[in-house]
C-alpha cells in the first residue's frame, strides 16, 4: 500500500510539473501598426487615424503597456482639438457610434505640442492573444477638408514589460484625409423621384471639398 501511494504522489506530481512548464510566461509575439482608414470626419470626436495591435504569447504573470509615443506630420495643428488613445480588447474594431461600451479612454486626452505625444505610467495590463489599441484625433470646427493627418510610431515608443518596441520607426504607407459631410439622412423617407426628402445636390463647384491628398505634397 505504501510503495502504491508513493507511486501515486510521483504521477501527481509529473503532472503538476508538466502542466506549470506548459503555462509559459507572457511574452510580447508581435506588434502590428496600420492605418486604419482612409478619411476623417471634419469636426467630429474620436476619429480613428491609427490601430496598434499587441499580440501577447503565454499566460502566466502580469505583461504591462507602460508607456506609448505617437509621431504626427499634419497639414495643419489648428485642425485638431485634442489626441486620444482607445483600447478595445481582443474586439478589431473601433466605432463609438455602432460599438457602444466597447472602447476605454487609455489614460487622457491630450493637445498637441509639437510633433508628437507621449503617454507614460500606464501600467495597462495586456491579455493573452490580441490587444487592440487606436490613435484618435477630435477634429476642430475649423479644421479644413482636403488636409491631410499622418500618425506613426517611432523606434523605441512603446514601452512593454521594461523592454522598447519597435526596432525602427513604423509609418504605415497612406496618409487621412479630412472630409465634409454635407447632408445626412436615414434614408427611409423618399420622394417621388425616389431620392430621400429634403435631399439637395451641392453645386459642382463644391466637389473638390470632398476630395483629400492621397499622400502628401499632392494639389488638391
Amino acid at each position: 500500500m505504501k510503495k502504491f501511494f508513493t507511486l501515486l504522489l510521483c504521477f501527481i506530481s509529473i503532472i503538476w510539473t508538466g502542466n506549470k512548464a506548459i503555462a509559459a510566461d507572457k511574452t510580447v509575439n508581435s506588434i502590428t501598426i496600420s492605418q486604419w482608414d482612409t478619411f476623417a470626419l471634419r469636426a467630429f470626436p474620436a476619429q480613428p487615424v491609427l490601430k496598434i495591435n499587441i499580440n501577447v504569447a503565454g499566460t502566466d504573470g502580469n505583461l504591462n503597456l507602460q508607456r506609448l509615443r505617437i509621431n504626427f506630420d499634419v497639414e495643419s495643428y489648428s485642425d485638431i482639438d485634442s489626441i486620444c488613445i482607445y483600447r478595445t480588447g481582443s474586439h478589431n474594431r473601433f466605432s463609438m457610434a455602432d460599438y457602444p461600451g466597447e472602447a476605454t479612454l487609455l489614460g487622457q486626452r491630450k493637445k498637441i505640442a509639437g510633433d508628437s505625444i507621449v503617454l507614460d505610467n500606464l501600467s495597462h495590463p495586456l491579455d493573452p492573444g490580441d490587444n487592440y489599441f487606436w490613435v484618435t484625433m477630435d477634429l476642430s470646427q475649423s479644421s479644413f477638408a482636403s488636409h491631410y493627418l499622418d500618425v506613426s510610431v517611432p523606434a523605441n515608443g512603446i514601452t512593454i514589460g521594461g523592454s522598447l518596441y519597435p526596432s525602427i520607426d513604423q509609418d504605415p504607407p497612406g496618409t487621412v484625409g479630412i472630409v465634409a459631410v454635407y447632408f445626412r439622412d436615414n434614408f427611409e423617407s423618399l420622394m417621388a423621384d425616389n431620392l430621400p426628402v429634403g435631399w439637395t445636390q451641392e453645386p459642382s463647384d463644391h466637389d473638390k471639398l470632398f476630395k483629400f491628398r492621397k499622400k502628401k505634397g499632392d494639389i488638391p
